[in-house]
């Protein structure tokens, strides 16, 4: 084996362990792609997740997160790859009101999760949680 040869074969070697450690980054990177929102039926708790490496998964943290505040939580959505928004207002001294938006751009989630808050009668209603859920 000449010098030439162990060079040739330090650098296949790199090159095997440069790409392959690409590819290991990129599905580590892709697999974070579900988010989930769950919120509470009785005392408003709500509960959000996001860049999650499965569905279930962001099910499972969601319902986790919401049930630290609220009652009887229940799954609303799931989301993949867009924006996420809630907005928490108040009806009254006992009852929350919330909207939730998700989509692609960003301001029109924010505007939607507003007026769907308003709708349902919030007073003062404020962006609590606005994020998106990337695949890479």
């Amino acid at each position: 084996m000449t010098p030439d040869d162990c060079g040739m074969g330090l650098m296949k070697g790199l090159l095997v362990a440069i790409f392959g450690l690409a590819a290991v980054l990129s599905v580590t990177t892709n697999a974070h792609a579900w988010g989930a929102f769950a919120a509470g039926q009785k005392e408003f708790g709500w509960g959000m997740a996001y860049n999650y490496g499965s569905k279930n998964d962001a099910i499972s943290k969601a319902l986790q997160l919401c049930r630290r505040n609220g009652e009887r939580c229940k799954l609303i959505t799931t989301f993949r790859s867009q924006w996420a928004g809630l907005a928490v207002g108040k009806v009254d001294r006992n009852t929350s009101a919330w909207g939730f938006a998700k989509g692609k751009s960003q301001k029109k989630v924010r505007d939607e999760a507003l007026r769907q808050c308003r709708i349902v009668g919030g007073r003062n209603c404020k962006i609590e949680f606005l994020e998106f859920d990337k695949t890479n």
